[in-house]
């Protein structure tokens, strides 16, 4: 089963999810070697939603792999900037916790600045950036006869 899952995996495309699916699905028994396979296929860029959803299929419908397969995901999560959307997906369903790892202590995210901090313009000072009623006017004006004086 191994050598016939080496020998298609060249030929997956980034769009062949489903082919990859029903695949998997027809084989009676996996293992780790097949799941570390499908893991392997996020080497490619272009392929890595095909692994994540592949990976993700097995976790919630394959339970002997469950666990290997979330593992697996959250390493790809971990590894991986393009897998974070997509595994971020199934892992919000089959381990949050691990998300919540996003904001590690080398860069938490910034607090937001406190209330009295935050300088609002006031009703004068609006006024004063808005241009004039009659400046606006005179460009119109400008415009307008300019555009008379080719045509």
């Amino acid at each position: 089963m191994l050598k016939v899952f080496d020998g298609i995996l060249p030929f997956l495309d980034a769009k062949d999810n489903k082919v990859l699916t029903r695949f998997l699905s027809e084989i009676p028994s996996l293992d780790e070697k097949v799941v570390d396979r499908v893991k392997g296929i996020a080497r490619d860029p272009e392929r890595i939603v095909l692994s994540v959803n592949a990976l993700g299929y097995l976790a919630t419908l394959r339970p002997p792999l469950r666990e290997i397969c979330i593992d697996a995901l959250v390493d790809m999560w971990r590894n991986y900037d393009d897998a974070k959307i997509p595994a971020s997906r199934f892992l919000k369903k089959l381990r949050p916790e691990i998300l919540k790892e996003s904001s590690t202590p080398d860069n938490p995210p910034a607090p937001p600045p406190p209330p009295d901090k935050i300088k609002s313009p006031s009703a004068s000072e609006n006024k004063e950036n808005l241009p004039s009623a009659s400046a606006t006017g005179e460009g119109v004006q400008a415009a307008s006869s300019t555009v008379a004086a080719v045509g």
